[in-house]
């Protein structure tokens, strides 16, 4: 399966996955963690003495911080677990070919009763550079291991049915520009996707 739950529309998803209809384990509550520890090489307008690493330096308009970048991923992954409550303002800039793919997602997602649960399964996202371009516009580049469970709610009331427990590592390079005072996803491309381990450590 490709791009698996994260980026993947929920056709493909239906089409190409090979969940069993076993029961949900038992869950704690913990959330998973981010991470923030890689370099984050920092190119384009940046003097050499604004690199960031760990998200340290003092938040720029210039660009946006790993941080910040973190902390959109972060948004996002909460709308797997409630695709109704999705924030969408927060993510990404209006109109904009992701904030169209996220929206059609999380409806295909609510539709079919798509969720993840907090918890179970690891995600581990990375900045892995970020390029300064023009004023209020930069690229990003992610690793991000997702190996969430996304259960089937829907199938059979009160069940939660395993629809996708498959782990891979998405590298994608993002477009993000500032919108009304916050960095917000424009466009994303993914460049590679490997299946069933973590590529990104």
């Amino acid at each position: 399966m490709s791009q698996k739950k994260w980026w993947a529309p929920v056709a493909l998803l239906v089409a190409t996955s090979c969940a069993g209809q076993r029961a949900a384990p038992t869950l704690d509550e913990r959330e998973t963690g981010v991470n923030e520890r890689a370099p984050v090489i920092v190119t384009g307008s940046a003097a050499p003495s604004q690199t960031m690493v760990n998200g340290d330096h003092p938040p720029s308009r210039d660009g946006p911080t790993p941080r910040e970048v973190l902390g959109l991923i972060e948004i996002r992954r909460r709308c797997g677990r409630l695709p109704q409550q999705c924030a969408f303002g927060e993510i990404a800039v209006p109109d904009s070919p992701y904030d169209t793919a996220l929206r059609n997602l999380m409806g295909e997602r609510i539709r079919l009763g798509l969720r993840t649960r907090a918890g179970d399964g690891e995600f581990r996202p990375t900045v892995v550079a970020i390029e300064r371009q023009n004023p209020g516009e930069a690229s990003v580049h992610t690793c991000i291991f997702d190996a969430l469970v996304v259960y089937d709610t829907k199938t059979i009331p009160g069940a939660h049915i395993v629809f996708d427990d498959l782990a891979v590592s998405i590298l994608s390079t993002w477009l993000i520009r500032l919108h009304e005072g916050r960095w917000k996803w424009y466009s994303e491309q993914v460049t590679r996707h490997v299946l069933l381990r973590d590529a990104c450590s």
